[in-house]
Order: structure tokens, then sequence, then C-alpha cells
């Protein structure tokens, strides 16, 4: 929520019928993990690729990186000014299926966002903070 009203991004409603299954499956995958040695907020991280894009550049184009009339142009622009992403000469992942597919585009910003977490020392909000007990979806400060 406080992606919707302090940054101005589409709420959850806006995700049609399946926020019911994606909240349910977003509840379930961390208490799956605790049992693989993950935790959340240490080693597992809930993202917005939108909120980073939002974050890092503007609204505009984290609306458009999936709609714009060409999509692949908007997430190649996106890419370029991440300096300091960069794609392996040999990997699973390369740079055209990422530019390609909305779900690997997704992907790579939320792995990007993870980076950004660990790099920055990201912190949690203070206790008591609005919506710090229900869970929190990490995402660059943003730009002042």
């Amino acid at each position: 929520l406080v992606l919707c009203y302090e940054r101005g991004l589409l709420p959850p409603s806006h995700l049609g019928n399946a926020v019911g299954l994606v909240a349910a499956r977003a509840a379930h995958l961390p208490r799956r993990l605790v049992r693989a040695g993950f935790a959340l907020h240490q080693n597992l991280l809930e993202v917005s690729p939108t909120a980073t894009i939002a974050a890092l550049f503007d609204r505009r184009r984290a609306r458009g990186y999936k709609r714009d009339a060409d999509p692949w142009q908007t997430r190649a622009a996106l890419v370029e000014q991440l300096t300091d992403l960069e794609f392996a000469p040999v990997s699973r992942l390369a740079r055209e299926d990422a530019l390609s597919n909305d779900h690997c585009f997704d992907s790579l910003i939320a792995a990007y966002t993870a980076y950004l977490w660990a790099r920055d020392e990201w912190t949690m909000p203070e206790a008591g903070t609005p919506f710090s007990d229900d869970g929190w979806i990490w995402a660059p400060p943003a730009r002042r």
C-alpha cells in the first residue's frame, strides 16, 4: 500500500481477478522457503520491479516497460542506463531474452533490486511505521 499511496503506483485491485491467487502464493512461498534456510528480510526479499523502475527512473517508464508501443526498446533503454548491470558473455539469461519477455525482464529487475538492497544495506522501517507489520515490499528509495 505504501507503493500505491506514497509512490503513485497502481493499487493491487488493478490486478484483476488474480489478486487472491497472487496473495495466496505470496503468503505460501516464505513459509516453504524457511525450510530451505531462507528468512524474510535477511536472504529472502519481496520486491516490486515496477516500483524499482519508478524509483530509479520515473512512473511513466514504470508503466511503459510492459505496454509501450515497443516495450523492447523501452526495456533496452532502461538496461542501458543501469551502468552497473552487465550480462555475462555466456549466460543462461541472455540480454535479448530479458528484453523480449515480460517475466524475464521482471526477474532481472527483481534481482537488480536485491543487488541494490545488499550493496546499499537497506534497513527495515522502524517498528510501528504504517504497513511495517503487514510485510514489506523492497524498492529503492524514491528519487528526490
